[in-house]
């Protein structure tokens, strides 16, 4: 998906109706066919809210598992949090240990040049 289409695809999520509660699970196909797994989080009923995109930091551990996002949410009360899972990583991973107990396509796959958007 161009970067574009995902601006125009979070702007209606973010705009549109949604249900506040427990974060809705989204997924959209990567161009190697795999499948990218995506949060929109409405913290609150208004119909309009501004957009925060939460990124994670290193590690194999799940959106939705992380203390650290759920504190970063409580930042900004009022927005609609955007989550996306690492490649290979699945809602609810909690590994114990890094690297040893992350998923093998995370640790295939999690690489800079698979971040990058390629052209």
């Amino acid at each position: 998906m161009k970067p574009w289409r995902w601006v125009i695809a979070l702007s209606f999520l973010a705009f549109g109706s949604a249900a506040v509660g427990r974060p809705l699970a989204h997924s959209s196909v990567r161009p190697d066919g795999s499948t990218i797994t995506w949060y929109l989080d409405r913290q609150t009923s208004e119909a309009q809210q501004p957009i925060l995109v939460l990124a994670q930091g290193s590690g194999c551990m799940s959106v939705t598992s992380s203390a650290n996002i759920e504190a970063a949410k409580k930042l900004v009360p009022t927005a609609a949090i955007v989550m996306v899972e690492k490649y290979g990583v699945l809602g609810g991973d909690a590994p114990k240990a890094f690297p040893e107990d992350c998923r093998p396509a995370y640790t295939a796959h999690h690489t800079i040049s698979c971040r990058c958007l390629q052209t």
